[in-house]
């Protein structure tokens, strides 16, 4: 039987899993890592537009349609992990080996809340180590669309 990973508040950790595509090695935020996530954003993707000033006309024309419709800029997805009571030498080991598997590597990522779906992208890994409450930032710009 395997442990259930639970955060401080009692109740089951969501998880991400990243799938390194040109290897297809998959690294599981919870299982591999024994991280809880603590917080977790989606952005918006923004609307691509195309637009041009023509001089003698009020506002910008609109060529979106024209030129096939409408398109969206990649958004970003930052999740933080929180890493409770490690001692500076194992929080930069860990940050170490989740910077080795997967910092600026092209991914597939599958998260928990939502494991039908895949987004893709480049993650970014970002540590800090506090003493007490050290947190792991992934942020991955990722395409619009799951």
């Amino acid at each position: 039987m395997t442990a259930q990973i639970i955060d401080p508040t009692g109740y089951d950790v969501p998880y991400a899993t990243f799938t390194v595509e040109k290897t297809n090695v998959s690294h599981n935020t919870k299982t591999e890592w024994k991280l809880f996530r603590a917080h977790f954003e989606i952005d918006d993707a923004e609307l691509r537009r195309y637009e041009v000033v023509i001089p003698g006309r009020d506002g910008k024309l609109d060529l979106s349609d024209a030129l096939g419709g409408t398109y969206f800029e990649n958004r970003n997805i930052t999740m933080t992990f929180r890493c409770i009571n490690y001692t500076s030498e194992r929080f930069h080991l860990l940050a170490s080996t989740i910077r080795n598997a997967i910092d600026g590597k092209n991914c597939r990522i599958v998260l928990s809340d939502d494991p039908a779906y895949y987004w893709s992208g480049r993650p970014q890994v970002e540590a800090s180590w506090d003493g007490d409450k050290s947190d792991i930032v992934i942020t991955t710009s990722v395409f619009p669309y799951k």
